[in-house]
């Protein structure tokens, strides 16, 4: 069961929120984050020469067969309402912009936010459209939200999978 609380922090004892008016569906307290388990059947995701990818340290996703399968309704990400200046705050905006497409960028289309460890979500699609709304002062943007269970099965190497599940495990460990 999940449950949605509105928060605007979330510190580092998941149990502690401040209030506000975004929505973040959370784990609740009978649902304790648990460990990735191995499993011996995983298939990298295939990545197709124009088919868009993100890096994120050693891990690799494809973007495109994410954004694929929203579309189609295969994958269900909760989508909120982000707050562009709380994210800023928490995490860099500037890093690798391109100002050309910048330009280009329609920010009414949401981003992806990936739980990288566990209750750490970090941009892996649309951070050009996440800084223009940053710079032209706009509060909120689209998000959709995918946990690690959702975001798993879209990076593209074995060893990068295995990495990830160590990862994580080690971040329930601390």
């Amino acid at each position: 069961m999940k449950v949605y609380l509105i928060v605007t922090q979330i510190s580092h004892d998941i149990r502690t929120f401040v209030l506000k008016k975004c929505v973040y569906p959370m784990t609740s307290p009978e649902e304790k984050l648990q460990k990735l388990k191995y499993n011996t059947n995983f298939s990298p995701c295939e990545v197709h020469d124009d088919d868009e990818i993100f890096r994120n340290g050693i891990f690799v996703f494809n973007i495109t067969k994410i954004l694929n399968d929203i579309e189609s309704n295969v994958l269900n990400p909760v989508l909120i309402d982000l707050d562009v200046k709380q994210w800023k705050n928490e995490h860099s905006l500037s890093a690798n912009i391109n100002e050309e497409h910048l330009k280009q960028c329609d920010i009414s289309k949401p981003i992806i936010i990936a739980e990288i460890s566990p209750q750490r979500y970090n941009c892996i699609d649309g951070n050009h459209r996440l800084y223009k709304a940053y710079l032209e002062n706009v509060q909120y943007i689209k998000a959709y939200k995918l946990s690690s269970p959702h975001h798993i099965n879209y990076i593209t190497d074995i060893s990068v999978y295995k990495s990830y599940i160590d990862y994580w495990n080690s971040k329930l460990e601390d």
